[in-house]
């Protein structure tokens, strides 16, 4: 059994993996001595089809890149001119790991909102555009994972403001759309006017991972449901590591600052990996910075 993995990084080349295979011990050596000729046709023939089994399988995972790699003459172009494309064009760069971890970054609205004459309102309107285009991402990702792919599964945003005083409005939205229970972790800071490629005013990154949010919402008895993906099925029966564990945080504590807003403190992948998020340095029972020595 093979199957034949392409990706956006393998600029269109498509690599034959063998899955599974086996060894057979030959029969009949003396008879197959003299069918050498037929056998060899034979051969010959079955190596062509399997050639163009293979072409089939490489030209249908390049088209579900869904990337254009000829003009309109049919010329080809090369991946560093898409790439440059895609930067003029300020396209989000999506990258898939191996188990399901998931990067997107450069989330940008696809224009600079200059209509409005209020800047934190057109720092609004550009993080609604980015959120309607994580949410196609999202959507699109792993299409038959059941429960679909959600903002659930994101497990942590760096989100990147022109100002900060557009956070309290840009907050309203964001709560919204990755909701107060078990968020992703957050890291929000304010890079100044003009930082931003083409103006924007809001710019996000996030990492996800497949079928954690169903999995923190599983219950202790692993119940999802009768109707879910073997991945996350897998995931569940795992017991040398957790796919992923949240620490949310809101109320005042010893040991933890109160979360304000919607993020969680800490979001840990695979019992190994751990996502801070980004937090300002106070003494958690008082949430006052800590005072300089006298």
């Amino acid at each position: 059994e093979t199957e034949v993995v392409c990706d956006e990084s393998d600029d269109g080349v498509g690599v034959l993996r063998i899955v599974t295979c086996r060894v057979e011990k030959r029969e009949n050596d003396d008879a197959h001595g003299n069918n050498k000729g037929n056998e060899s046709e034979t051969a010959t023939v079955a190596c062509q089809q399997q050639q163009q089994q293979v072409a089939e399988q490489v030209q249908k995972a390049k088209s579900n890149l869904h990337i254009d790699v000829a003009d309109d003459e049919g010329r080809s172009i090369s991946s560093n001119i898409l790439n440059q494309a895609r930067i003029s064009m300020n396209l989000p760069n999506v990258r898939i790991m191996k188990g399901g971890l998931c990067h997107i970054s450069a989330l940008l609205s696809p224009i600079s909102c200059n209509s409005h004459s209020n800047e934190a309102d057109a720092a609004v309107h550009e993080f609604l555009s980015i959120r309607k285009m994580l949410h196609t991402i999202l959507s699109r990702l792993f299409p038959n994972d059941e429960p679909p792919t959600s903002p659930r599964d994101v497990l942590y945003v760096h989100l990147y403001l022109s100002e900060i005083s557009h956070f309290a409005k840009i907050n309203e939205h964001y709560r919204e759309f990755f909701g107060t229970t078990l968020p992703p972790s957050r890291s929000c800071v304010a890079v100044g006017r003009g930082a931003l490629p083409g103006g924007r005013r809001v710019m996000m990154d996030c990492v996800l991972q497949r079928g954690s949010g169903a999995y923190l919402r599983s219950g202790d008895n692993g119940g999802c449901g009768s109707d879910i993906t073997s991945f996350l099925y897998g995931a569940l029966q795992n017991k040398n590591h957790a796919l992923r564990k949240t620490l949310h945080v809101q109320s005042i504590s010893h040991w933890a600052p109160v979360c304000i807003g919607p993020y969680s403190q800490a979001n840990v992948l695979r019992s190994s990996l751990v996502f801070l998020a980004g937090m300002v340095g106070l003494v958690p029972q008082r949430m006052t910075l800590i005072e300089p020595p006298p």
